[in-house]
Formats: C-alpha cells, structure tokens, sequence
C-alpha cells in the first residue's frame, strides 16, 4: 500500500483498502484535528496550507498532491 495513502487513512481514520484518489472527502469523517494532521504531514513534505485551502479540497487525491 502506499505510504501517502496510509498516511490519509490514519489522519481520517479511514479503511485504507476502501479509499481511492477519487474518494470524496465529504463522504469521510473529517475533523478539526484532522485538518490539523494534514496541515503537519503536508508542512513535513515541504507545503504550507491553511485551514481555508484544506477545506478547498475536495478528494483524497487532493490530499495526496500534498503529501
């Protein structure tokens, strides 16, 4: 599995197996301190996002362009 993948399924506390790059991040449970584990995983790969461009993303692939 990939790595940024997994990384998606621990922050969202997600099935790995279930999400894809097109998955829906309104399907998912998402929260505020979700939005602040992708802000730290996405400072660690080098990009710096705030709360307003997270909410902009729309998709799990969104998420992974980031990691």
């Amino acid at each position: 599995m990939d790595e940024k993948m997994e990384t998606v399924g621990e922050i969202l506390g997600c099935d790995v197996a279930a999400l894809t790059p097109d998955t829906r991040l309104d399907t998912l449970a998402g929260d505020s301190m979700a939005m602040l584990a992708v802000m730290s995983a996405a400072q660690m790969a080098g990009h710096s996002l705030d709360g307003d461009q997270i909410r902009a993303f729309e998709t799990v692939g969104d998420l992974l362009a980031v990691l």
